[in-house]
């Protein structure tokens, strides 16, 4: 990924699963231009830390409690319309 401007890019994760929060985090660490600025376990702490942190990019989980992606996606998108969202899920196959 490339700096924006010349700053480094601003991430944050969402997911309610620790193991998955923690691999994304370590996969992201790994490049040099990114910052992680927040992590949240659910929609409503990725509400309020994206109004907080301002995020370049989000990666948002879209199964989680209390808030889930696509509603935390949209309350984002009223403060934050330039962040960029990417939705990500582990999925469950029954």
């Amino acid at each position: 990924m490339r700096q924006v401007g010349d700053r480094m890019i601003k991430v944050m994760v969402v997911d309610d699963s620790v193991f998955m929060r923690k691999m994304i985090t370590k996969m992201l660490e790994k490049e040099k231009d990114i910052e992680i600025v927040a992590i949240a376990k659910n929609g409503k702490e990725a509400v309020d830390l994206a109004l907080e942190k301002n995020p370049d990019i989000i990666f948002m989980d879209i199964q989680m409690p209390i808030m889930n992606g696509y509603e935390a996606t949209s309350e984002i998108r009223k403060t934050n319309p330039d962040t960029i969202i990417i939705a990500i899920t582990a999925g469950i196959i029954t």
